[in-house]
């Protein structure tokens, strides 16, 4: 519940290209957003600098073909000066959580599932090098044909979206509600989250 700013209270307007953020003075203090202080939490980096490449494409950083949905957070800085900065850092949606592979590579398999849908989603980034391979198991363990590792070509790049396709296509309602075992075998790479809509 917000509740109105006092009416002594002078306003600020933040504006960005697709969105008006207005706060009161008061708000923003009582909130944490006072910009007296800053503080790095971590030094280690939250996003991967991720990219997709061919021979006819220029690699250097980001893709920024492809909008991908991604959390805003805008914070003050300051360094003892008088010199204030608003800076904006970004999050990929449903991002804050993975399982992660090195260079070296790993696998992930998970427990016996019941699913209802009709194909395989997944939300997950590779380095320019890495990439997931996605093999469904029966319940004991064993690779279901059509399913094994062999027939999933190497998925890379960096969606929150992406449909999961083996050689003879992405349509996997022929195994809903039967219990399977899903095994990713990633490289450099990051898992978000799975769905079967």
């Amino acid at each position: 519940m917000t509740s109105a700013p006092p009416s002594n209270a002078a306003m600020c307007s933040f504006r960005f290209p697709d969105q008006v953020l207005q706060r009161s003075i008061s708000q923003s203090r009582s909130s944490g957003f006072s910009g007296e202080c800053f503080a790095r939490i971590s030094a280690s980096q939250p996003m991967r600098n991720s990219v997709e490449c061919n021979k006819d494409r220029h690699c250097s950083g980001f893709d920024t073909a492809e909008a991908i949905p991604e959390l805003s957070i805008y914070a003050s800085e300051s360094y003892f000066n008088h010199a204030t900065r608003l800076r904006r850092f970004s999050m990929r949606m449903d991002g804050f959580v993975s399982v992660r592979a090195d260079s070296q590579g790993g696998e992930m398999h998970t427990r016996p599932l019941v699913f209802s849908g009709k194909r395989l989603e997944m939300n997950f980034s590779t380095s320019a090098a890495g990439s997931i391979q996605v093999e469904i198991q029966d319940a004991l363990g064993k690779p279901i044909p059509g399913f094994a590792l062999e027939d999933c070509p190497e998925i890379y790049g960096d969606r929150i979206q992406q449909e999961v396709a083996w050689k003879q296509g992405s349509d996997v309602s022929q195994l809903a509600g039967q219990p399977v075992r899903l095994r990713f075998v990633m490289n450099d790479a990051d898992l978000y989250a799975i769905q079967f809509p």
